[in-house]
């Protein structure tokens, strides 16, 4: 068991490092920020790209020239790291709230069929969106339930409420960093400082931003679970806030839950390595907590499933709804976004088993002409 578990450990190590350099990787390589001329996007460096690169060369200039920006800079964020942090995240929040009160335009795609659902209900295009893309009956359900409480549905303010779903989220990312090590508290605060500035998907209310709180929660939930040092009535807790979020982040955006695997795949893994010979009070807690949790991710399945399902806010047809298939096909074509090919066809065939057939079908066809290919510089 002890070679299962160090094997098993040092796979998933070696796993995570090249699936986050290959995201770092493209993410640096991406046409969305190629300096000068973009042949790809038809568009060349912005006037902000060039400023703040400006910045940064003046910076680094700073640094290496003269010992007393450098010493400062020391002081300032490394010494004083906590303040500065926390004052440059204070700095990002009141930028994002001006950018918002500023910038708040009609989206279209998905985002536009759910605002567009909060007034009108009953036009075929809308009973037929839904009836396709059933996955967006959460966020539509809990974009209505916060209209009808505050009594507005402009677009200004499901933005605020995006925003403040996102900064959500980084407070809580930054508390779990808490849980696991204070130390870390001021990188973290600068990390989601830089994070924030930087995050335009504010002014988009679809579930990628909505989710976010989700899955911080459940994050968080963990990392106080996992704490041996909290008491037994406050790890409960958390087992079950853990199971609420989850199963939020899940009908939410289902793709959202893969943490959450993650986790419980690296428990099971943990669960192998050889240990020393536990009381039963230990075995009351190995067995209570996770029951605890388990009940919360079933208690909470049921009454959200439930809800959804009779739901009558808006009409839908359940024999057009898109299979999950279709989704890991699209994704495996072009650049993995929207794929209006793949949409239209769903549009056409008749039935579930149908659109699922041929989305496996082209699924396969794509996987087979994939390849490793080389990226011009």
């Amino acid at each position: 068991m002890e070679k299962l578990f160090k094997f098993g450990n040092q796979s998933l190590n070696w796993l995570f490092n090249v699936f986050f350099f290959l995201t770092l990787f493209f993410a640096v390589t991406s046409p969305n920020i190629i300096l000068g001329d973009n042949l790809k996007t038809g568009a060349g460096t912005t006037v902000f790209t060039a400023f703040c690169l400006i910045i940064i060369a003046a910076v680094i200039i700073g640094l290496i020239t003269y010992q007393d920006f450098r010493d400062w800079a020391y002081q300032t964020f490394v010494v004083k790291k906590i303040s500065t942090a926390g004052l440059l995240l204070g700095a990002v929040v009141v930028w994002q709230i001006i950018f918002v009160l500023n910038v708040h335009p009609p989206i279209g795609f998905d985002a536009g069929a759910i605002h567009d659902a909060l007034s009108n209900t009953t036009s075929p295009e809308i009973i037929d969106y839904y009836s396709l893309n059933y996955n967006n009956v959460p966020i539509l359900l809990a974009q209505h339930g916060l209209v009808t409480i505050f009594h507005t549905k402009s677009w200004l303010f499901v933005d605020l409420i995006t925003l403040l779903f996102v900064d959500i989220s980084a407070l809580l990312n930054i508390f779990s960093v808490m849980m696991v090590d204070r130390k870390r508290i001021g990188a973290a605060l600068y990390i989601h400082a830089l994070w924030l500035a930087l995050f335009p998907m504010i002014i988009v209310s679809y579930s990628d931003t909505w989710v976010l709180p989700m899955v911080s929660g459940y994050l968080f939930f963990y990392c106080v679970l996992s704490q041996k040092r909290f008491k037994l009535w406050v790890r409960g807790l958390a087992g079950i806030g853990f199971g609420v979020a989850v199963m939020a982040a899940y009908f939410m955006k289902p793709s959202a839950i893969i943490g959450a695997i993650a986790i419980a795949l690296i428990e099971i893994l943990f669960k192998l390595k050889k240990r020393k010979k536990e009381t039963n009070k230990n075995v009351f807690l190995k067995l209570a907590l996770p029951l605890v949790t388990v009940l919360a991710l079933g208690i909470s399945y049921f009454t959200l499933n439930q809800k959804i399902t009779n739901q009558t806010y808006i009409a839908s047809y359940s024999t057009r709804h898109i299979p999950a298939i279709h989704f890991i096909s699209m994704g495996v074509s072009g650049d993995g976004g929207y794929n209006p090919k793949d949409a239209l066809e769903m549009a056409k065939i008749t039935t579930v088993k149908g659109r699922a057939e041929y989305s496996k079908k082209i699924l396969v066809k794509r996987l087979k002409k994939m390849g490793i290919h080389t990226i011009p510089v």
